[in-house]
């Protein structure tokens, strides 16, 4: 897996052409967000990929970033994302944000990190 990013917020890497973030924040503000989605943007240097988040870690996120990461700039260079969340916790965060801010890209979330990444293969055959 090749790293193209990391900072205190997330670590970025891409691996069979599937972007990988590891969110290392447990509570996301909208500043938050907004300095995750600018280093995306600049490490992908306008590629896009399918995205697989690692959310394990996330324990809330205001609504502000949950409205800010569904649209516009934020999924600039996603084609799609599944959200693995391997606890009650980051799975409600996340069942959570695709109930209410509803992302304007195919979205899942996922228990089971092989399954997520076969579901983004398969989307990325789309």
């Amino acid at each position: 897996m090749a790293k193209i990013f990391e900072d205190e917020f997330v670590q970025l890497s891409i691996e069979d052409n599937i972007l990988h973030g590891l969110i290392y924040t447990e509570h996301m503000t909208l500043e938050d967000a907004r300095k995750m989605v600018d280093s995306r943007l600049k490490a992908l240097d306008g590629k896009t990929y399918p995205t697989f988040i690692d959310i394990s870690r996330l324990k809330s996120i205001t609504k502000e970033a949950r409205d800010y990461l569904a649209e516009g700039k934020a999924i600039e260079n996603l084609s799609a994302t599944a959200f693995y969340a391997n606890s009650a916790v980051s799975n409600l965060v996340a069942s959570f944000f695709l109930s209410y801010s509803k992302p304007n890209l195919p979205t899942k979330v996922f228990s089971d990190k092989n399954e997520a990444l076969l579901w983004l293969k398969q989307q990325n055959n789309h």
